[in-house]
């Protein structure tokens, strides 16, 4: 975290580079360096967005000048509390999922791929816990990982013109879930009934950068009563655990 980029995009945006490396301390980080911005409530802030490895400051330019805006994320960067990873309480949101069959039409194709069985892959993708380490592409959409080596695949070659809200893709070292219907190119091993994004919510984003996903194997009639109950508004939310 020591050293860093700066860099002017545009005329209302700064950000800020850091590794070119998918590191869950340099993410974390940057997710406590966003949160502090954001905690300041700089009169002249529009937003701040982090990714993998950077973040973007987004400025009213009626109300401050760059060089300004430079000089104080640079005030915030050099911060000794930033230097170092922060053990603080995670948040764990417990997601279930109906692997193979119409739910995850890819599954065997990765399985065979990896020279695994499809119940292999089940096991190895659901005993992780994995760091949400942006989101983005679609409304709510999280890019997970690290996923384990064992599992790693491509893209698909021919991407889908449509992939299901709620489909659970692999794609290289990432893992990530669908929000919204929208074409797509990661292999789908399966499918969970939550909604990821959900404008009638007071918080239509269940899941954001910083919190940590498990998934967890349910059956068809499992994800169908599940389904049924997210359709009737009677499902109670994520099952969510915070630890130190």
């Amino acid at each position: 975290m020591n050293s860093f980029l700066i860099k002017n995009i545009g005329d209302r945006s700064i950000s800020v580079y850091f590794e070119n490396i998918i590191s869950p301390e340099i993410n974390l980080n940057i997710h406590e360096i966003v949160e502090r911005i954001n905690k300041d409530k700089q009169s002249w802030l529009v937003d701040v967005v982090p990714t993998y490895n950077s973040f973007s400051v987004v400025f009213d330019i009626n109300l401050i000048q760059s060089q300004e805006v430079r000089n104080y994320i640079s005030e915030v960067l050099i911060s000794k509390k930033f230097q170092e990873l922060v053990n603080e309480n995670q948040t764990i949101i417990n997601i279930p999922v109906k692997y193979g069959g119409e739910e995850g039409p890819d599954l065997e194709d990765v399985a065979n791929y990896c020279n695994l069985s499809s119940d292999e892959i089940v096991k190895i993708h659901s005993s992780t816990l994995y760091l949400v380490y942006m989101t983005g592409f679609s409304p709510g959409f999280p890019y997970l990982g690290e996923l384990d080596k064992r599992i790693h695949c491509p893209r698909l070659k021919k991407p889908r013109t449509r992939v299901f809200s709620g489909s659970v893709g692999l794609a290289g070292s990432q893992t990530g879930i669908y929000s919204i219907d929208s074409p797509g190119g990661w292999r789908i091993i399966g499918k969970t009934p939550m909604k990821l994004f959900d404008l009638k919510k007071k918080n239509p984003f269940p899941v954001i950068p910083g919190m940590k996903v498990k998934f967890f194997s349910v059956d068809l009639k499992e994800y169908k009563n599940l389904e049924k109950q997210i359709i009737e508004e009677n499902f109670l939310g994520f099952e969510i655990n915070n630890v130190k």
